[in-house]
């Protein structure tokens, strides 16, 4: 059972921050917002509000990585909804009598008896029981309790993330003999990058796969698009470029000295030969 539920976990939260290669900012920031969400006592719109606080974030021109923000919503599910409602409900009603109210009282097994009740009936008619539960028995003590605990858990979220993502990236750097700065250069994209990527691999199997139908075709095309001919990439490789600018200084050189030794030929000629208006002269008095 303990296997199950370790597997369960892994594959619902610690996963998506492990073969993330998002930018720790955004990886941080949205465990920091699903954390908030999934401390509240709103179980069923949960995933909805992360997505409308990704779309918010995305206008005011912040990112947060959207899939880590969902799998932190998972922390509230039906195994954990009971104990973490009665936390928020304790919570909350604690700090209503702090401030002179008379919140009801209601105990664990009145709230476990609910909880139990729900989850026996369909999805629409659980959610409608436990609504009418949370908001007319529960009400604002739960609400009010379940933010006092959530805001604390997601200021704290922030740097944990930071600190484990980068902890695991740095083993990871280490085994590739690597710095985490080198890695992250290597590895890390943002999502606009990660689809950019993903659409010219799509381009290209697509390509490939009409190039192994139609062969003929496709030797009439030319080079499949987003892939360069091999001679491109040999020009824009460092050596080749070493290797060109080399080769035109050589011919540069070449000509400057051509030219250089027609001059001194053409010099030399003019001043050891005779002019031509002395031959013409001679001629004239050998005439």
């Amino acid at each position: 059972m303990w296997s199950k539920i370790r597997q369960i976990l892994d594959e619902k939260l610690i996963r998506p921050f492990r073969e993330s290669h998002a930018p720790v900012q955004e990886l941080a920031l949205g465990s920091a917002i699903g954390m908030f969400w999934a401390m509240t006592p709103l179980v069923g719109i949960q995933m909805y509000l992360v997505t409308m606080s990704w779309l918010l974030m995305k206008l005011l021109g912040r990112k947060i990585n959207l899939a880590v923000a969902l799998a932190m919503v998972w922390i509230s599910n039906p195994i954990t909804m009971g104990p973490l409602y009665y936390a928020f409900y304790k919570t909350g009603y604690i700090a209503f009598d702090l401030m002179g109210m008379n919140p009801m009282v209601i105990t664990f097994d009145n709230f476990q008896a609910v909880l139990l009740e729900a989850m026996k009936q369909d999805l629409l008619e659980g959610l409608k029981t436990w609504g009418e539960f949370l908001l007319n028995d529960l009400g604002w003590p739960t609400m009010f309790g379940g933010i006092v605990i959530a805001t604390p858990l997601a200021i704290a979220s922030y740097p944990v993330t930071r600190r484990m993502v980068n902890r695991h990236r740095t083993n990871l750097a280490r085994k590739e003999g690597l710095t985490l700065e080198e890695w992250e250069a290597k590895h890390v994209h943002t999502f606009r990058d990660i689809l950019k990527i993903e659409k010219e691999e799509h381009v290209a199997e697509k390509h490939m796969m009409a190039a192994a139908a139609h062969p003929e075709q496709y030797l009439a095309l030319g080079p499949a698009p987003g892939k360069k001919s091999e001679s491109r990439k040999k020009s824009q490789r460092p050596g080749a470029r070493k290797k060109k600018s080399s080769t035109a200084k050589q011919t540069a050189g070449k000509k400057s000295t051509v030219t250089k030794k027609k001059k001194s030929s053409g010099s030399s000629s003019a001043t050891t030969g005779t002019p031509k208006s002395a031959v013409k002269g001679k001629s004239k008095k050998s005439a």
